[in-house]
């Protein structure tokens, strides 16, 4: 007899990974640029997107199996209050290191991530919870990673990106400024 679990399913049908504490790489981090907030006006984003190290789904059948992703949008800010300074604080057990700090230097890092279940309009969400450092009863995991910045701008990186991501980055002054065509 086999007892097969499936893959939670959100509200439209798409699979999505299970809540709770999971091993993830950070495989990804992306400058946004400077994005427009209903509620904050303009602020420079980062995006972290991590993989699941002990989840996986097939998304297409070509590729088979590949890991979950789960990733979070932050104003790229290391304020006291915010919610990026949050975030490292808990990858990095609180030593975050006063004056400019190299994000780029995580890339690639393995951590915990407790996935949290939220419903918004009848469609179900996994949403990252908290960050925390890697288990030390955990292997870490290398996975591939890619990395996108203004502040060292190749077109290669840009595309690189999936179309969304391309999308949010080409509506920011930052994009604009980097593609311009100098005279």
């Amino acid at each position: 007899m086999s007892f097969i679990i499936n893959p939670a399913e959100s509200g439209d049908g798409k699979a999505v990974p299970n809540t709770g504490l999971n091993q993830a790489v950070l495989v990804s981090i992306v400058d946004f640029g400077t994005q427009e907030s209903k509620d904050y006006g303009e602020k420079r984003q980062v995006y972290l997107n991590f993989a699941l190290t002990s989840q996986s789904h097939v998304f297409d059948e070509e590729k088979g199996a590949e890991p979950f992703h789960c990733g979070k949008v932050f104003t790229m800010s290391l304020h006291e209050k915010s919610s990026l300074t949050a975030a490292l604080t808990g990858m990095l057990r609180g030593n975050i290191p006063k004056g400019p700090f190299d994000m780029g230097s995580l890339l690639g890092k393995n951590f915990t991530l407790n996935l949290v279940e939220v419903t918004k309009d009848d469609k179900k969400y996994i949403n990252i919870g908290s960050f925390s450092p890697l288990m030390p009863q955990a292997e870490p995991v290398e996975m591939e990673t890619n990395s996108f910045s203004f502040n060292d701008y190749k077109q290669e990186d840009f595309d690189k990106l999936h179309d969304w991501q391309k999308e949010k980055i080409s509506k920011g002054p930052e994009y604009k400024k980097a593609t311009e065509t100098p005279f």
